[in-house]
């Protein structure tokens, strides 16, 4: 085959792609205070991905905005805080497997957002980023540290950030300290404003990646597979569906990859469905 006719195939095939594939189904959990209000403050930037507030405060829940919000561990907190205490919202998150679970259950891809250095959202994201990889979602995590001035609070999240990397397939830690950069003097809402858009741009540049991913890998696996399997192409022709030319002596057509038959995990792109 010619580099033309092969770059032709390409992008044929990748026509088709983005014709016919399923897009990943996404999910955004805020844990915390910290991440609750970020996912409320998102608003409807990200139509048709539900936003999931978590938390052990029933009035922390009261004040933000969300597709759902979910209050964990009442048994323990009485629908009041974590008191600060990591291990207590651990706890909490844990006894609540099966409201997280409902939460991730038919879903592609999770992004957990929480800050870290208090009580709830540093104990609760880890065991969500664990639940969602059980049930094997792509996981990606965004902490946040406080400002160094929190010393107490900086100190407890740099004990426990390790926990959320290690629970997630991929995490970003973000620096409050690099507000810094914007002067002492700004607005605590300009503040939040700007620490917001920056974990919008993670899960804009991360979905993005991802069906760019997605189809890279789909158009060198179905150009592997037609050689492999001894396809040859016909000048002239298009490719649609599986109206694929076979070359005399080679063996029937192979019907090209769905996006459920390969693990993004594993694949670097490909969707795992349930």
């Amino acid at each position: 085959m010619s580099l033309a006719s092969e770059t032709k195939m390409e992008n044929e095939i990748l026509n088709i792609i983005s014709d016919c594939m399923d897009e990943p189904r996404m999910v955004i959990i805020g844990c915390g205070g910290a991440g609750t209000q970020i996912v409320s403050r998102m608003g409807a930037q990200f139509r048709g991905i539900p936003r999931i507030a978590m938390n052990t405060d029933m009035t922390g829940l009261g004040y933000v905005d969300a597709d759902r919000k979910v209050c964990i561990g009442k048994s323990i907190t009485f629908k009041g805080d974590s008191g600060g205490f990591v291990e207590v919202a651990q706890k909490c998150a844990e006894l609540a497997q099966e409201d997280i679970r409902s939460c991730l259950i038919s879903k592609d891809v999770a992004f957990i957002i929480a800050g870290l250095g208090g009580g709830t959202g540093t104990g609760v994201a880890p065991v969500v980023a664990r639940t969602a990889k059980g049930l094997g979602l792509v996981t990606f995590a965004v902490g946040i540290l406080p400002f160094s001035a929190e010393a107490v609070r900086r100190q407890k999240a740099e004990e426990h950030v390790q926990d959320l990397r290690e629970a997630a397939d991929s995490c970003i830690t973000l620096d409050n300290d690099a507000l810094a950069k914007f002067g002492s003097d700004i607005p605590l809402a300009r503040a939040y404003a700007i620490m917001d858009s920056m974990v919008a741009k993670i899960i804009k540049d991360v979905t993005d990646s991802m069906s760019r991913s997605f189809m890279a890998v789909m158009a060198d696996e179905i150009l592997s597979y037609r050689s492999e399997a001894g396809f040859t192409a016909m000048e002239g022709q298009t490719l649609v569906g599986e109206s694929f030319g076979v070359a005399a002596e080679g063996p029937a057509p192979m019907a090209y990859p769905q996006p459920s038959d390969t693990n993004l995990v594993q694949a670097g792109g490909i969707f795992q469905r349930f």
